[in-house]
């Protein structure tokens, strides 16, 4: 609404209460465009059992014969049932389809905006601001936008990814690869999805901070999937890359990495090894992933803390992210880079030759 009436978030919020020290032509644009936009002014309230919040699930895909949440994220929407319960408010449950298609979350919504929101996952930045210029109390999960007085909870994704790379670079691997996720649109070089990109960050930097340049030809992007990493780890094969370890931005892309190793013959982490990320397939890979283990429940329970914070306020809050820790788990499937120079495509071997990288054929 503020950008719409082409005024600051400050001066906005002024208007909106009552305050004398606005010039009348602010005062009178603020105005039109709270009618214009259909902004409804948000008052606090006393939190309580009939305080409904709406849990906005974004999900890439626009299968909407699928609409349950996959492991990561119904982790996150059952901390935060849990913890809404004991504050005195409830949870509802919502799958938003196709916003990286263009798709309006108020014609999903059925042009009945909730009064308080938890929009959990990759929304584009329109879609926030939409819903934004609806009234909408809102907390960001596991995302975040720049420019905007929105407060968000995220996980450390900066800090466990250099928990992994540090893992990495400390048994000997100086040529590490990283399977991260879909471009962003018009910027092939950029994440679409805040978290991954400070994934992306964190490998980049543990590489730049031991003097180790980053190789472009090491950097593979694909939709995070198992068939989609499988793709990329044979195409960087396939391109010639060496390396003797395979950093993927969630475990699904690990364990695609890990087929598409074992489609070429090569065993992990006998040849190479694979890390991901977010714990969701450690224990259901073989060998058992090394990966970061994301507390879904305290993301879950602090975002229903922070926007019961957001719906109290008389005023807008500043923006502000809530870090919660993550966990590095070591797992099996990480080791010293301790032999094989296969050239890729090579038949499987035993392991017991120089250190060398796949694809390495000297």
């Amino acid at each position: 609404m503020a950008a719409h009436a082409g005024v600051s978030v400050g001066t906005a919020s002024r208007v909106l209460n009552d305050e004398a020290s606005v010039a009348a032509d602010m005062r009178e644009r603020v105005l039109l465009a709270v009618e214009e936009t259909g902004y409804r002014r948000l008052r606090a309230r006393t939190v309580g059992a009939e305080t409904e919040i709406a849990f906005l699930a974004v999900l890439r895909d626009v299968d909407e014969a699928r609409p349950e949440l996959d492991y990561f994220w119904a982790g996150i929407l059952k901390g935060a049932e849990v913890h809404a319960r004991r504050s005195g408010a409830r949870i509802s449950y919502r799958a938003l389809h196709g916003l990286d298609h263009d798709r309006s979350v108020a014609e999903q919504l059925g042009g009945s905006a909730p009064e308080h929101a938890l929009l959990v996952g990759p929304a584009p930045d329109a879609s926030i601001r939409e819903l934004r210029d609806m009234g909408v109390s809102l907390v960001l999960v596991d995302n975040a936008i720049e420019g905007e007085p929105i407060v968000s909870v995220n996980s450390d994704n900066f800090g466990g990814s250099l928990l992994v790379m540090e893992h990495l670079l400390g048994l000997g691997h100086r040529r590490i690869a990283y399977v991260g996720g879909p471009p962003r649109s018009g910027a092939p070089d950029a994440d679409a999805i805040h978290s991954i990109s400070l994934r992306t960050l964190g490998y980049r930097h543990a590489l730049e901070r031991r003097g180790i340049s980053v190789d472009p030809a090491l950097v593979a992007r694909c939709d995070l999937s198992v068939d989609g990493a499988a793709t990329a780890v044979e195409r960087l094969l396939d391109d010639g890359a060496q390396f003797s370890a395979v950093f993927c931005a969630n475990d699904p892309a690990a364990a695609g990495a890990i087929r598409a190793l074992r489609r070429r013959g090569l065993s992990v982490p006998g040849h190479v090894s694979v890390a991901g990320y977010d714990d969701q397939f450690g224990d259901h890979v073989e060998p058992r992933l090394t990966t970061v283990r994301v507390d879904r429940t305290a993301l879950g329970a602090t975002a229903v803390d922070a926007l019961l914070a957001v719906a109290r306020a008389a005023h807008p809050l500043p923006p502000a992210t809530r870090v919660v820790p993550v966990e590095f788990v070591r797992g099996a499937s990480t080791s010293a880079p301790v032999a094989l120079a296969p050239v890729a495509g090579a038949p499987e071997v035993d392991g017991t030759t120089d250190a060398g990288t796949v694809g390495d054929s000297s």
